[in-house]
């Protein structure tokens, strides 16, 4: 019997760093990091796990191999994972295989929209076209996942740092009839809106939070969080945020 949904875990922004007791806005991280995936599974497991950028704060080698002992459990998951603005997209490659995957009819398909050394998104020519080349090959319901967000979300500086040609991958996912949602993160706040048929899901930091609605950087006091999201074959989304307590 085919599968009646795909389930997938969505964490990001986890921010390691190489000494595992830093501390910093009153959170480690990598501890943040395990209490997140160790409660987020305890009454089911994904069937993807997706992890949408920032996962180092300190981009070393140890940095990622350290993330990528946090995924043991997750060793039989397909796993997409994405480099976000304070990662090293190089050198992430030598840890995970970053391409499109397909797990019960849905497909997952990656964008790169960091610039090395730079805060805000962009995609670049060739992302544009692998982006395009991709959807026109995918037949069944998508999700294409980023690390910046390619709409506001009504929070002034973060929205600064979005996506700087957004309005090209806006053409090009609009122009998508299987892509469900663009899911990135970025943001370390929860976000989901619609413009002209285009869903944009943003998902909380594993560490520390971003206050939403303000004009400048400022933290909330909200727990770190992750997010479920459940596919059906019809290439409707049931999503919901979880925090640890």
């Amino acid at each position: 019997m085919p599968p009646t949904s795909c389930s997938v875990l969505q964490i990001s922004d986890c921010h390691l760093f190489t000494d595992d007791e830093h501390v910093k806005n009153a959170i480690k991280p990598r501890a943040s990091l395990r209490r997140v995936l160790a409660t987020a599974v305890i009454d089911r497991f994904p069937d993807v796990l997706i992890a949408s950028g920032d996962l180092a704060q300190e981009p070393t080698h140890d940095v990622y191999q350290k993330f990528k002992d946090e995924l043991k459990k997750f060793a039989s998951t397909p796993q997409l994972v994405i480099p976000g603005n304070h990662d090293n997209g190089e050198l992430m490659h030598e840890f995970f295989d970053i391409e499109l995957i397909s797990v019960n009819g849905w497909t997952f398909i990656p964008l790169a929209t960091y610039q090395a050394g730079l805060i805000p998104g962009h995609v670049s020519p060739h992302a544009l076209e692998l982006l395009q080349t991709n959807l026109q090959e995918v037949s069944q319901p998508n999700l294409v996942v980023g690390h910046h967000p390619i709409f506001n979300v009504e929070t002034t500086w973060l929205d600064n740092h979005k996506v700087g040609n957004h309005e090209e991958v806006f053409k090009i996912l609009r122009g998508s009839p299987f892509t469900k949602a663009y899911l990135c993160g970025h943001v370390h706040l929860e976000n989901d809106q619609e413009h002209d048929g285009v869903r944009q899901i943003t998902t909380p930091s594993t560490c520390w939070q971003f206050a939403p609605r303000a004009s400048s950087f400022r933290l909330d006091n909200l727990t770190p969080g992750w997010r479920w999201l459940e596919l059906f074959p019809d290439g409707s989304i049931e999503t919901k945020v979880y925090r640890l307590p």
